[in-house]
């Protein structure tokens, strides 16, 4: 119980234990865990987000939070978060995918009309990332 517990966190752990449905649908590749990094700024999520991940150019997949990861992925530093979705949702075992996660977090920003973008040799210029907050 303390092995499962300190690898997968007290959510994962105890499901692990009592052999609930949540571990069930895993085992069965009903359902995957997803191992969602954060940027290092976002020190936790408040509360469980609705979220989803993009599985392809225009495929979306609805994820459900399950708890804090216990470990993180050493190529990719940050706060690491357990997450679910469907397998049918175009996810497979091993795959990177964007994750949109909603935050309480409000961030300042300015949209550019894809019609004032300069196109040159496939290129967007005239812009530079550096002059925007």
């Amino acid at each position: 119980m303390a092995t499962a517990d300190r690898e997968w966190g007290p959510v994962i752990g105890k499901s692990l234990i009592d052999r609930s449905n949540t571990i069930t649908r895993l085992i069965e590749r009903q359902d995957f865990l997803l191992q969602v990094t954060l940027a290092a700024q976002h020190l936790c999520l408040c509360g469980a987000p609705d979220s989803a991940i993009q599985t392809g150019q225009s495929m979306r997949a609805e994820i459900a939070f399950i708890s804090q990861a216990t470990r993180t992925d050493p190529k990719i530093q940050g706060v690491n978060v357990f997450n679910m979705t469907q397998a049918e949702g175009g996810v497979l075992p091993g795959m990177n995918v964007l994750a949109s996660l909603l935050s309480d977090k409000i961030i300042d920003g300015i949209t550019v009309p894809a019609s004032a973008i300069v196109w040159w040799q496939d290129k967007g210029v005239g812009l530079s990332p550096h002059r925007f907050r």
